[in-house]
């Protein structure tokens, strides 16, 4: 086990650099000047090159992309141009908002998708089968913005039951956390009920079977074991997914979360904010997907870390 973790957390520098080059690369080499956006257009020359000097974007690309990474190890993200304040501070406040909205989209999903895709297995053909199936479909088509947006027109300004923006009590995240987490629900119900499927024709279930044992019992008991192995796999794969969903519904309701600094960072050329957020926003996926892994080993003995 210690070798495996040691193992994979070597291979997490290589893709953290990726990342990094691959965010630096596409925001200095999009059209627009931060700089023009700080001074004004009327400002003196030697104004605007002070600035361009103060920030360090006089440089070429392939210094200032060095100096990142040399702050980076010393855990210094930048200032940020647009606030002038340190990126770390900004996103030492906002990255646990991000989380806790993630990481509430994530059990939403969960706590709906798993029962409905169990039930949906084992009645497979049912009327509750075919209907859990066709919502599953049509809220996996739904973005979750979108999604959002009707559940604030809905339930937060005609009948006013939560609030439709901003951030300090429980209710404030519900209204975002169900709309992130119903598209993942469906799409966990879905892999849920084929999970199911393929276990139950399995020999050592219907020996179980065979016994006489309760149907309840041959599925909760022998059956749901290995069949929730998938839903690991999947627990890693749709983190990636709930933190990006996490961006663009921060900017729906409003929430003090990294998402708002993100699009207000890549619409006024932020480069050190912008570079300081995806990678946060990377780490966390990567991280995420390093822990299904670990969890292999826990939901089934039988699995081996090599």
């Amino acid at each position: 086990m210690r070798q495996y973790i040691i193992r994979k957390s070597l291979m997490l520098i290589p893709e953290i650099i990726g990342v990094t080059l691959a965010v630096f690369l596409l925001m200095h080499l999009a059209p627009g000047d931060p700089v023009a956006l700080i001074v004004g257009d009327h400002a003196p020359p030697e104004v605007y090159e002070q600035v361009r000097a103060e920030f360090g974007l006089d440089k070429p690309l392939v210094v200032q992309y060095w100096v990142f990474l040399k702050h980076l190890c010393r855990l210094d993200l930048g200032r940020s141009i647009l606030m002038n304040r340190p990126v770390t501070e900004v996103v030492a406040g906002a990255l646990p908002v991000t989380l806790q909205l993630t990481l509430t989209g994530l059990v939403v999903s969960y706590l709906i998708g798993v029962p409905v895709g169990i039930v949906s297995g084992v009645k497979r053909g049912s009327l509750f089968d075919q209907a859990s199936m066709f919502g599953a479909i049509a809220f996996a088509c739904m973005p979750s913005f979108w999604l959002g947006s009707l559940l604030m027109l809905s339930l937060g300004v005609r009948f006013a039951f939560f609030p439709v923006s901003g951030y300090g009590s429980i209710r404030h995240m519900i209204l975002p956390s169900v709309s992130l987490g119903l598209g993942g629900a469906a799409l966990t119900a879905r892999m849920m009920r084929s999970s199911i499927l393929d276990v139950i024709r399995m020999d050592y279930v219907q020996t179980a079977r065979a016994k006489g044992l309760p149907e309840s019992a041959v599925v909760y008991k022998h059956a749901l074991r290995n069949a929730l192995i998938p839903m690991v796999t999947l627990l890693g794969l749709r983190l990636g997914w709930l933190v990006g969903g996490a961006v663009s519904l921060e900017t729906v309701f409003s929430v003090p979360g990294m998402g708002r600094f993100l699009v207000n960072s890549i619409l006024n050329r932020d480069y050190p904010m912008v570079q300081g957020i995806m990678l946060v926003l990377a780490l966390c996926v990567v991280i995420g997907n390093f822990l299904a892994d670990l969890l292999y080993s826990l939901v089934d003995p039988r699995v081996e870390l090599k």
